[in-house]
């Protein structure tokens, strides 16, 4: 009977929402009332990203998790969590250009995290990455950027992404004390 009671109050709330809403619509206000709605559901998202600085796990299988946030694991790629790795174990700034002399090291990290069992295939899409100037790792900083803005506010992000200008040589400035790597 209660939770019937509270369903009946809750659609009576909707439809006294629905009338207010028809009512600001009809006299043009609607928009101030929409602009307070998204301000607080984007502050409410906000609310529930990690806002601090928290250590990161490289898991033995390559999930990158925020242990302090049980719940918050970063979502990429097997091909794009590489990348990402490959960059939080750098001791130094590494440029894309460079990332031929890295190949070993991307092999390896991918073949421990992708379920793939072709090693011939495994490589080749390392081979084919980094070869040239490596214009297509930019799509995976970018897909890496994405799913870190997911999880953290804007002031916490920047520290997890890839950082560096176009033809500068790049890294993460999360200190490295702050990372765990189980990946061995």
């Amino acid at each position: 009977v209660e939770k019937e009671e509270e369903e009946l109050k809750k659609e009576e709330f909707i439809r006294k929402m629905d009338d207010l809403i028809q009512d600001m619509k009809g006299h043009g206000v609607l928009h101030l009332l929409s602009n307070y709605i998204f301000e607080t559901l984007e502050e409410n998202l906000e609310q529930q990203k990690i806002n601090q600085i928290t250590k990161l796990i490289i898991s033995s299988d390559g999930d990158i998790l925020f242990p302090e946030y049980k719940d918050v694991i970063l979502k990429l790629s097997h091909l794009t969590k590489t990348i990402y790795i490959f960059y939080l174990l750098q001791q130094e700034p590494v440029a894309i250009t460079n990332l031929e002399d890295y190949k070993k090291e991307l092999i390896e990290i991918y073949k421990k995290i992708s379920y793939r069992n072709d090693v011939d295939s495994l490589e080749n899409s390392i081979t084919e990455l980094i070869k040239g100037n490596a214009e297509g790792v930019y799509v995976h900083f970018s897909r890496i950027k994405s799913a870190i803005n997911k999880s953290f506010v804007k002031r916490i992000a920047p520290f997890y992404y890839i950082s560096g200008g176009k033809n500068e040589p790049r890294e993460i400035v999360l200190e490295k004390k702050c990372i765990e790597n189980q990946l061995v």
